[in-house]
């Protein structure tokens, strides 16, 4: 009797349904890790935001972008708009585009500096389901935060 030299249709199915498996586990554990990776990104954009916020202050008295004035960075922004720009003259940060995050800077009547750091995708970045993280500076430089949203 000849030995045969391939598999057999019911062993391809296993490896097939074991690879299935395999994936459909591993799934979860992406998610989780993608949350994680865009939540410590935001954490940290927020707060090199939150102190080139306070250098800024100090050199010119006031907060970015000024009085009742307000800059939105979409994560599907072109490079060169001109809000990044601005943010990167002002503040000294390049603010990321194309990953998953959003950016808004303003600033109130009073003087006080709202930052929110968003997940682009509406998809929750940090346990408990919140979405965004927030920061404000009070007029006397007071740093309120870190909030979840």
């Amino acid at each position: 009797m000849r030995g045969s030299r391939g598999f057999t249709l019911i062993e391809l199915m296993v490896v097939i349904a074991i690879l299935g498996v395999l994936v459909v586990s591993a799934f979860p554990a992406y998610q989780t890790f993608r949350r994680r990776a865009t939540g410590a990104e935001a954490k940290t954009m927020a707060k090199q935001l939150v102190n080139a916020e306070i250098i800024y202050f100090l050199q010119h008295d006031r907060f970015f972008p000024g009085l009742n004035n307000s800059i939105s960075v979409f994560h599907n922004d072109p490079p060169n708009k001109s809000e990044i720009k601005q943010v990167e003259d002002a503040l000294k940060i390049t603010l990321p585009v194309g990953h998953f995050l959003d950016f808004f800077i303003s600033v109130d009547n009073s003087g006080n500096v709202f930052i929110q750091v968003i997940s682009a995708k509406n998809f929750p970045i940090f346990r408990g389901g919140s979405k965004g993280i927030m920061y404000q500076i009070d007029n006397k430089g007071n740093v309120l935060g870190p909030f979840l949203i």
